[in-house]
């Protein structure tokens, strides 16, 4: 994803708070015992378990009988967020912009109001619309300035233009806000949990920061730092996304070892999470209500029965199928070994993907493909999902089945052929610089485009151009 876990409308948290795993306890609901029951539910997103969280936030919804805009626009920004960690991302914003709809008093729900905007804008980040995720963050922000709303700014700048005085300033920004808030507190900010979360998200900023100023080590330690933080607090979705990134530190930095090894605990999390994930697109999922609770939400019929055991036995062949996979397959290129893994999970139920729509998605990928967007360096699977207008989990099945590759090896590609076609085409191209061949084609560093030119065309660039030049000079001689 392209950022961990968001502000999360995790108000008013308490340090001692636990979820319940029943449901028989939500009764007729007052408007403080509904948000008490509200956190409990994202807790359980906090935690990984999102078709407990989507199934609690419903029940609460159906017995909760008050008229606050407060309590209903909670349910409405929790349910969003799960929608938002299964990857809906449009589906997200749009339960986000009825909560926005529900309190409609920007006076009275400053902060509450800056969180859907905040979460918005990182919806639409992750579906490539960076355009209106800046127009977002700018009204979250000047309605009630959030940490999370300061990291994001820093890294869109950083991401456009470079701009690590403009990047500071913003993180610089974030953590004074925090320290303001520790010594006075304000609504929605009294436990050191929130602290805690605020701090990690800045922490997180400055390491991004440091990543793209090429200081690796202190990237590296803030990085160190978030996890920490991201392990004391159970927050599994920060945890796996922070694992990912050190992995990733680490073979840059050339430690294989600490590589492999934070690639590790990276897959084996994120399948867990995965499980939950697939779990959880379709609710109800299981019955974690007690009997006296158990007509309003599941039928006894054979059917309905039917369908939970089915999904139970598909979830523990999912999860022995995960756990079969070897640390050694982490040494042949890390990270198209990772993005099969994705695919492999998402491929792993049935998605029902009708022909028509398959069809329609590969006209929508020669339409991609016929255009020069894949040459953006900011190119990414859930901005190609978003231009597409599919989904992740569709697109990862097309890729898989009809081109026999991946989302890297796919974009990889078409980039490489792009440059080998203005290398033939072009003799100017024959004498320009490795890296400037690298940039224009969208890669990030002249040592991935290599290795990805030599994978697709066999040789090196230098060799391919030598050998261009070469055939160019032979053709010159025979004319003369």
């Amino acid at each position: 994803m392209f950022f961990f876990c968001l502000q999360c409308n995790l108000l008013l948290a308490s340090d001692s708070i636990e979820p319940k795993n029943e449901l028989s306890h939500i009764n007729a609901l007052t408007d403080k015992t509904a948000k008490s029951h509200i956190i409990e539910a994202q807790i359980l997103i906090d935690l990984g378990e999102y078709d407990k969280s989507i199934t609690y936030l419903n029940v609460i919804a159906e017995r909760y009988k008050g008229n606050s805009k407060e309590v209903k626009a909670r349910i409405l920004g929790g349910l969003a967020r799960n929608a938002f960690m299964l990857e809906l991302y449009e589906k997200a914003v749009k339960l986000w912009e009825e909560a926005i709809e529900v309190i409609d008093d920007a006076d009275k729900y400053p902060y509450l109001l800056a969180v859907f905007q905040n979460n918005i804008a990182s919806a639409y980040l992750n579906l490539g619309n960076t355009d209106d995720a800046h127009h977002y963050l700018l009204k979250s922000i000047d309605g009630y300035p959030l940490s999370q709303t300061y990291q994001m700014l820093s890294k869109l700048v950083l991401d456009k233009e470079k701009n690590f005085e403009l990047s500071n300033s913003y993180l610089t920004s974030g953590l004074q806000r925090i320290n303001d808030l520790k010594i006075s507190p304000k609504p929605y900010f009294t436990s050191n949990y929130m602290y805690d979360l605020n701090r990690a998200t800045i922490i997180e900023g400055y390491a991004y920061h440091y990543l793209i100023k090429e200081e690796l080590d202190t990237a590296l330690k803030n990085y160190k730092e978030v996890l920490s933080i991201a392990s004391d607090l159970k927050r599994v979705s920060l945890r796996v996304d922070i694992l990912k990134k050190i992995g990733y530190l680490y073979q840059r930095m050339g430690a294989v070892d600490k590589s492999t090894e934070y690639l590790t605990k990276y897959i084996n999390l994120n399948d867990s999470l995965r499980v939950a994930k697939n779990k959880s697109l379709s609710i109800p999922l299981q019955n974690f209500i007690q009997k006296k609770d158990e007509e309003p939400f599941l039928h006894n019929s054979f059917y309905t029965i039917l369908f939970i055991v089915l999904l139970v036995l598909t979830s523990i062949l999912i999860s022995v199928k995960f756990n079969r996979i070897k640390v050694s397959r982490l040494e042949l290129k890390l990270n198209t070994e990772i993005e099969n893994k994705k695919s492999q999970i998402n491929t792993s139920t049935d998605l029902n993907l009708s022909k028509k729509t398959e069809n329609e998605l590969l006209e929508k990928l020669k339409k991609f493909e016929e255009g020069n967007s894949f040459l953006d360096k900011n190119m990414s699977f859930s901005t190609l999902v978003g231009i597409l207008n599919s989904n992740s989990k569709y697109l990862r099945q097309v890729l898989k089945n009809n081109k026999n590759t991946d989302y890297n090896q796919y974009i990889n590609q078409l980039r490489i052929n792009y440059i080998v076609n203005r290398l033939k085409t072009n003799p100017e191209y024959l004498n320009y610089k490795i890296s400037y061949l690298a940039e224009e084609c969208g890669f990030s560093s002249h040592s991935k485009f290599s290795a990805s030119f030599k994978n697709v065309t066999h040789v090196s660039p230098s060799q391919f151009i030598a050998n261009l030049k070469n055939k160019s000079a032979e053709k010159k001689s025979v004319l003369t």
